[in-house]
């Protein structure tokens, strides 16, 4: 099925209609042959996706995915082509995994840094400390504070007063009743010691991911020198190369976690029409 070229006559025959309406002289054969252009193309257009719908059923880790959007989005796919789920699954078995990834202990100067770089008035939790009280004792307690952190990471276990969250409700913009309760933003203030923990930890996982190449290379979120703009940019490209070679885009889709808000855009040129 060659929709470029269906599409191609599709608009030659409508614009040869058009141009003779708007000289005056609508010819009922043209007419009739535009209708008749424009039904294949777009039932041939139908035809494609539903082909795209059940080539991509018959890939089994699509199977949620597929049973989401059609119970969630209303795509108006037929029932009767959803794959079925198999009521027992077998065991996958062992599966080689990945040696442990080295976690040296703290050091002074990473602890030291973040306490440096963290907002000296940032909004402190229940314990009232914002992160300038800790700036200005530093010399004193970075080494118990040290010794608590590397405590805390060998034990597993998190102070439960740097989990203990401090509500306070903002106001949203140009809200007409600020009676009701979604007119207002809660956000939670935490312990700015336990934040800065939080951002030593954030900081080696950060290094040891890029290091150790831990994510796929289309992975964007939640990593320095790479955002939404860069994902689109890539995907606009793969797209130009599809046009490049002749191939016209028939199908767009997005693979993405909660993690991450799109962890692999993948542009599928075919020689359908997009959709």
């Amino acid at each position: 099925m060659d929709l470029t070229k269906l599409r191609k006559t599709c608009t030659y025959w409508r614009n040869q209609a058009r141009s003779r309406r708007r000289s005056g002289r609508t010819d009922p054969g043209v007419e009739h042959q535009a209708r008749e252009a424009g039904k294949t193309y777009h039932t041939a257009i139908r035809k494609q996706k539903k082909t795209h719908w059940h080539q991509f059923l018959e890939e089994n880790a699509n199977i949620w995915q597929a049973a989401r959007q059609y119970t969630g989005a209303g795509i108006g796919a037929d029932p009767d082509v959803l794959p079925t789920i198999a009521a027992e699954i077998d065991d996958e078995g062992a599966r080689a995994q990945r040696a442990p990834v080295a976690f040296p202990r703290l050091t002074m100067e990473e602890v030291d840094r973040q306490t440096m770089a963290a907002s000296p008035w940032k909004a402190a939790g229940e314990d009232g400390l914002p992160v300038m009280v800790w700036k200005q004792v530093w010399p004193v307690v970075k080494e118990r504070v040290l010794s608590l952190f590397q405590l805390s990471l060998d034990t597993g276990e998190l102070p439960h007063q740097w989990r203990q969250a401090k509500i306070i409700p903002l106001k949203k913009a140009e809200k007409p009743d600020y009676a009701k309760a979604k007119a207002w933003r809660p956000i939670s203030l935490l312990s700015t010691l336990g934040k800065i923990l939080e951002s030593v930890i954030a900081e080696r996982l950060s290094y040891l991911v890029e290091t150790m190449g831990l994510l796929p290379t289309n992975h964007f979120g939640g990593r320095k020198q790479r955002s939404a703009e860069q994902a689109l940019m890539l995907l606009q490209e793969q797209i130009y190369k599809a046009w490049r070679s002749r191939r016209v885009l028939s199908l767009v889709s997005f693979t993405s976690s909660r993690s991450s808000w799109a962890g692999n855009p993948a542009a599928t040129p075919t020689n359908g029409h997009p959709t």
